[in-house]
């Protein structure tokens, strides 16, 4: 969009941002470069950090929030909660998994193929969001 009015009859430009201020557009910047990582973040746990991943998660419903925390509570921690993030392997995930299935033989009700697929879901999303923290 062009706007009249330049002194020497050039055109001025109108710029938008998608940032109420440049303050806020430098802290994302720096957000999303990992610039503003806290350093004690390499020594927590993968409990720790789904702790804190629950903790933020705002934009989501009463519910959802329920059942993230009961999959991260009933599964994961007990599998992968005293590994250390930055220790986390594909192996270890994957022990964990092949754990909940031999348990299915025991359980009195199984575990559902989406169960399991929430549980990685879960993991996922949480394990995106440490990445993205550094």
């Amino acid at each position: 969009m062009e706007l009249p009015g330049q002194r020497d009859g050039g055109r001025c430009r109108l710029r938008r941002g998608g940032f109420s201020s440049r303050a806020a557009a430098v802290q994302a910047q720096r957000y999303w470069r990992g610039e503003d990582v806290d350093p004690d973040l390499s020594l927590v746990t993968v409990g720790q950090w789904l702790d804190i991943w629950l903790a933020t998660r705002h934009a989501i419903r009463p519910a959802t929030q329920r059942i993230y925390t009961q999959l991260v509570r009933d599964y994961v921690k007990p599998g992968l909660g005293n590994v250390a993030l930055t220790e986390l392997t594909i192996g270890r995930v994957q022990a964990m998994f092949t754990s909940l299935l031999r348990a299915n033989a025991t359980r009195v009700r199984p575990l559902s193929a989406t169960t399991l697929q929430r549980i990685r879901e879960v993991l996922r999303a949480a394990l995106n969001g440490a990445i993205r923290r550094g």
